[in-house]
């Protein structure tokens, strides 16, 4: 009933993604210590941190439930299916950056009324993590999925990991508290980069099979522009 050599075969198959949850698990918290140790326990800033430090959970959703959706499809067939992760990726860049801009633009006012004047502050950190959006648009992630290519999963994330680290604990020390955030969007983005150079020289597929570049580049533009637009709309508002 169980065959033996099928059960070892999951086993490592599975155990690369286990772990690399494990490490997105210890990710999420390795900013929370370092906020801890910079501020010496400061309980107030690190309030003001965590209410910053999230993201929008409706683009997380949105994101993540297209690169379940589409791993099946490219694995049930390649060329197919990374034509339509492009088309789909397209039309929900539309939709979230678009949010995206609107966040950055309007976090002030929605923190005052959904949390209070005390966590406007957290708006800034808020502000820097909708950053993150452009790189969940880079779905080199959901190839390897496809392929099974679970251990460059697994040492991307360590990499990105031990990045994260690195970042955030310098950052910390320039700019404060906004380092540890800044540390955490550059390690991922740099992550998804590394991801897609490296579907790029093993399999021989170039951004553009999975990524409509052009929407991709003016979103990513456009958001930054929004976030520089953000800094001046904060301090106007505390000011």
């Amino acid at each position: 009933f169980l065959q033996k050599s099928l059960i070892i075969k999951y086993v490592i198959f599975v155990f690369p993604l286990l772990i690399n949850a494990f490490i997105g698990g210890f990710a999420s918290n390795t900013d929370s210590w370092i906020i801890n140790w910079f501020t010496s326990g400061n309980k107030e800033i690190f309030g003001i941190y965590k209410y910053g430090a999230r993201e929008v959970p409706f683009i997380n959703a949105f994101c993540i439930g297209l690169s379940n959706v589409m791993v099946l499809t490219i694995a049930n067939n390649f060329t197919e299916g990374m034509a339509e992760l492009k088309q789909k990726s397209t039309l929900l860049m539309h939709k979230i950056f678009s949010a995206g801009v609107l966040l950055l633009l309007f976090s002030p006012w929605l923190y005052q009324f959904i949390f209070s004047k005390a966590f406007i502050t957290s708006a800034e950190i808020f502000n820097i993590y909708i950053l993150l959006i452009i790189h969940r648009f880079l779905f080199s992630n959901t190839i390897l999925y496809a392929l099974k290519d679970n251990k460059a999963i697994l040492t991307i994330g360590v990499f990105e990991l031990f990045l994260n680290i690195i970042f955030s604990l310098v950052f910390v020390q320039l700019i404060g508290i906004k380092g540890v955030a800044w540390g955490t969007v550059l390690a991922y983005t740099l992550e998804r980069t590394i991801m897609c150079c490296y579907v790029y020289i093993k399999y021989d597929v170039p951004i553009h099979q999975y990524c409509n570049v052009k929407v991709f580049l003016s979103y990513s533009a456009l958001l930054l522009v929004a976030y520089v637009a953000s800094t001046f709309i904060f301090q106007w508002f505390v000011g």
